[in-house]
């Protein structure tokens, strides 16, 4: 076999065997990825290198003490009773009927006063008594106790209860004026009749009702009684059904004030 030959064949050996591709090769080797980092963003005291300004403290004012409150002195019981009172009656309303109630109660107060009076009185004339002058002495006193209460009511509605009504209604206690001053007449005249009568029976010491002949006691005293108390009671009941209405409509500081002159007359 000749040199060419065999240069010829060991050729065609190598051809047999196709040659490996380089991206072969690369793609068999194991391959690292590597992640890019970011950037850091640098502070802005690090660009200038230069730190950030320090902080300062302030100091603080101390507060200044304040002294505790002088308490105020101790009030009595008595003036706290009163200044709770006078606050309960200062915020009454226009349509609290206090001035009404108030007249009311005195109202009744004589309604009972007066069938008393009469009641003992027609008690003694009937003569169911063992002693006319102690039973005289009894009517004395709750008679003068009758007497001062009417003539109290007389007084102060014709001097400041009319005058309120007056300025409600203009004139509408003109003619209610006239009867108060004609009531208070009789009751003065009535009044010293009774004592007339019954003076003499406690002078007398007498134990019996007198004689007929000499007895004012049936004559004067008992009838002029019972006319009195009839006519002022319903005298009373005229006024409430007339004027106390009105008296309802007046401004509740107002009725407060008539009813303290009222009372402290």
């Amino acid at each position: 076999m000749s040199l060419f030959s065999c240069c010829v064949g060991v050729g065609a050996a190598k051809k047999e065997s196709p040659p490996i591709a380089a991206s072969e090769v690369i793609s068999a080797q194991p391959q690292t990825i590597k992640v890019p980092t970011p950037a850091r963003t640098p502070s802005p005291a690090a660009a200038t290198n230069t730190a950030p300004p320090a902080l300062t403290k302030v100091a603080t004012p101390k507060p200044t003490p304040t002294p505790p409150p002088t308490p105020p002195p101790a009030a009595s019981p008595l003036k706290a009773k009163v200044a709770e009172t006078e606050t309960e009656t200062t915020t009454a309303t226009p349509k609290d009927p206090v001035l009404s109630s108030s007249k009311r109660i005195t109202h009744a107060i004589i309604r009972t006063q007066l069938e008393k009076s009469v009641a003992t009185a027609t008690s003694m004339s009937n003569g169911f008594t063992q002693d006319m002058a102690a039973s005289a002495k009894d009517l004395q006193s709750r008679w003068t106790h009758v007497y001062t209460t009417i003539r109290e009511n007389l007084i102060s509605d014709l001097e400041i209860l009319f005058p309120v009504l007056d300025n409600v209604v203009a004139g509408i206690a003109k003619r209610a004026r006239s009867e108060h001053e004609k009531d208070l007449e009789a009751l003065e005249s009535l009044n010293d009749d009774i004592k007339a009568v019954l003076d003499r029976i406690v002078v007398r010491g007498d134990l019996k009702m007198p004689r007929r002949e000499d007895d004012d006691f049936k004559g004067v005293l008992l009838p002029g009684l019972r006319k009195f108390s009839v006519a002022y009671k319903f005298r009373l009941g005229g006024d409430e059904t007339a004027f106390f209405k009105l008296l309802d409509e007046v401004n509740g500081d107002t009725q407060i004030e008539v009813v303290k002159k009222v009372t402290t007359q």
